[in-house]
């Protein structure tokens, strides 16, 4: 979502005894070349992304380029002290080998931008960890502790934390560490944090101190004020604060609190862009300062061009972010790109992405006029449904893909004009596998009024307004014959 920034290397974590003083045993062949295999695929640059068909190889010039990331040589001394410190605890041999190959695999996933595996192996890490440690507490320990010698914890919770300041910003950062126990012992007054971290920490300080100044430099009639005036007054105050704050450190953070006050005013205003351009070449600016104002002037301008560059630099920061990668099909298509867009839908139409991109293809189609088709495609991915939500497994990409494919399914039924097919096929899905309505709730409600049953509509309606969904303008306007199903679907950006 931002210039493309790739992580620098880390600081050096600080190395333990333990690591000098003990040598790991020689491991089995088939483990000792699978830590060698994914070592070696850390090193290596991002091979031209993952095309499964020869015939796609000299179309990789048309996406962004991704180098891998550096990661620094603490990351990885800390995963070896993973292996050591089994080690040091006697830990069985299969378990020492689960943990490392977790902990390296963590860091491999990283190095190619492929944040969601990387925390899945954390999260595995995480899991061996604490079984390690019962094992350590019923069989082993030094003295009369009772903490088990090895933990695995601290490394996972740091490598956690690094993904969020990279993926979310030191806000996020910041929420993560402060629940955690690790990085907050209890009965101890300063919090204990990673050196590499220190820096996103100290940024997150300063955007504090920076709030703060402007929060109380602010006039006290804001809160009687109407918004327009309230903007000027908070504006007024940045300038004030930005003058008499002697610490030149901070002028970046007031520039961003400025960037954000003027897009909410007015996202596509030459103000708002002179600005954002200022914060985005500004040295130490950092995607979390500009990236929502960034969209909401592309998206308010419908500049599908940069929106495009938007998600293309999103999906190479995230190479699992997968919802990026549809937006950017869509934006590459709105700009008549569509080779382009075609080329990307072949490449990702397995695997993992496969039911969101092939659901993206049919929103496509739709806007070419090609209903019948976008109907087939849909029914093709709904065939392999995601299985029932338990209100404790997370929804899967397959899940949200078959979600969205539900959604332009009854799109197309009823620009077809089949409205009482598109709210049969529609209805069940409020209670069915597909992770909620919010997707398909304004095509639902169309279908309703299009199909004339006015006691569902009411129904649906009363049911939403109770829970605080706000009922989309365009199912009004619909309703008042004062827009088309095809404006609806078809023009700007699309969609309710």
């Amino acid at each position: 979502m931002e210039e493309n920034e790739r992580p620098e290397n880390i600081e050096e974590l600080e190395p333990t005894e333990a690591i000098e003083e003990l040598e790991p045993p020689e491991e089995p062949p088939e483990t000792a070349a699978e830590l060698s295999r994914l070592t070696n695929e850390a090193r290596e640059e991002l091979p031209a992304e993952e095309s499964s068909d020869e015939e796609d190889d000299e179309d990789d010039d048309d996406e962004p380029t991704s180098t891998s990331n550096k990661i620094g040589f603490g990351a990885w001394l800390a995963a070896i002290a993973v292996f050591l410190f089994a080690l040091a605890a006697f830990i069985p041999a299969l378990w020492n080998t689960q943990l490392s190959l977790s902990a390296v695999k963590g860091l491999v996933m990283e190095s190619r931008h492929r944040y969601s595996s990387a925390s899945d192996a954390y999260g595995a890490l995480a899991a061996q960890d604490q079984t390690a440690q019962q094992w350590a507490e019923e069989n082993f320990s030094f003295g009369s502790s009772e903490a088990p010698v090895f933990s695995a914890g601290n490394f996972v919770l740091q490598r956690f934390a690094f993904l969020i300041d990279k993926l979310n910003g030191p806000y996020n950062l910041q929420n993560f560490m402060g629940q955690q126990p690790y990085f907050n012992p209890e009965g101890t007054i300063v919090p204990r944090y990673p050196r590499y971290l220190k820096p996103a920490l100290a940024k997150v300080e300063a955007l504090d101190e920076a709030s703060q100044k402007v929060n109380d430099a602010i006039d006290d009639s804001y809160h009687e004020a109407d918004p327009e005036t309230q903007t000027t007054l908070v504006l007024e105050a940045i300038q004030a604060v930005r003058k008499s704050d002697k610490d030149e450190t901070r002028n970046l953070f007031y520039d961003a609190i400025e960037l954000g006050q003027l897009s909410m005013a007015d996202p596509t205003s030459k103000e708002t862009g002179k600005l954002l351009a200022a914060v985005k070449k500004a040295p130490g600016s950092e995607p979390w300062m500009y990236v929502s104002v960034e969209y909401a002037r592309a998206m308010e301008a419908e500049d599908y061009q940069t929106l495009a560059g938007f998600f293309s630099r999103e999906f190479t920061r995230n190479r699992e972010d997968y919802s990026s990668l549809a937006i950017w099909i869509k934006a590459l298509h709105l700009n008549k790109e569509t080779k382009q867009a075609q080329k990307l839908i072949k490449k990702y139409s397995s695997g993992e992405p496969a039911n969101l991109i092939q659901a993206m293809q049919a929103e496509l189609l739709i806007r070419d006029g090609k209903y019948k088709e976008a109907v087939k495609l849909c029914n093709a991915v709904l065939k392999n449904p995601p299985p029932p939500l338990d209100g404790t497994t997370p929804q899967t990409m397959q899940g949200d893909g078959a979600q969205e494919a539900a959604a332009q399914k009854g799109a197309a039924l009823l620009l077809l004009g089949e409205a009482q097919q598109a709210l049969d096929f529609l209805r069940p899905l409020l209670d069915a596998p597909y992770g909620g309505s919010s997707t398909y709730i304004g095509t639902l409600l169309s279908a309703a009024i299009l199909a004339g049953d006015d006691a569902y509509l009411a129904q649906v309606t009363g049911l939403l307004m109770q829970e605080g969904y706000e009922i989309p303008e365009e199912v009004t306007m619909l309703m008042d014959g004062t827009i088309t199903l095809e404006e609806i679907y078809t023009t700007g950006w699309g969609g309710f």
